[in-house]
């Protein structure tokens, strides 16, 4: 298309150079041949290509900065609930427990008894998110652009994060369980 046609349908002329030393010099030196040329000519301070393309994507990487503490905050979510869950049933054994120790039992025992009980809802969470997951992902299939919707790297990470995030939660009950005093436990009986 002619200068002349892109200049009345408000486009600007883009003038594009490569270098192999620094870029800035470069762009000063293209200036002056520009100014040499027509005097008059408004010309904008340059870019590099990478702080063009860093301009361009910032919608972008605000978008998966929103994404990113939005996920940040469901995982926090989520291991404040898994841990009031798993709190409460503990609480809530609190006799069963004293009566264990009562009777001899580990408080290593205990504390996988604890852990095994919230690890049980982890896994089942797990397992239907990642299958919830996969369906999803070929379903948006189509809509991805250079990501694959068959990523394993974050079909893995995310069970381990969670997981990881999950024992955490469940943990502090369990141990919590452990020191529960056996006499005290059961004359709350």
């Amino acid at each position: 298309m002619p200068y002349a046609q892109q200049t009345t349908a408000g486009f600007s002329l883009n003038l594009v150079a490569r270098t192999a030393g620094d870029p800035k010099a470069m762009m000063l030196a293209l200036r002056e041949v520009v100014r040499s040329v027509d005097p008059q000519q408004a010309v904008s301070p340059g870019l590099t290509m990478t702080e063009h393309v860093a301009s361009i994507l910032v919608t972008e990487r605000f978008s998966a900065l929103l994404m990113t503490t939005l996920a940040s905050v469901g995982l926090f979510l989520a291991a404040c609930g898994l841990y009031g869950v798993v709190a409460y049933s503990a609480t809530q054994r609190t006799g069963e427990i004293g009566l264990r120790m009562a009777l001899g039992a580990d408080p290593r025992d205990v504390l996988t008894l604890v852990m095994r009980q919230g690890a049980s809802m982890v896994a089942a969470g797990l397992a239907a998110g990642v299958v919830l997951a996969r369906a999803l992902s070929i379903l948006l299939a189509g809509m991805l652009y250079g990501v694959s919707p068959n990523d394993l790297a974050t079909f893995a990470a995310v069970p381990i994060v969670i997981g990881a995030v999950s024992a955490a939660a469940c943990y502090l009950p369990a141990l919590r369980a452990t020191r529960i005093d056996p006499l005290v436990a059961l004359r709350s009986e």
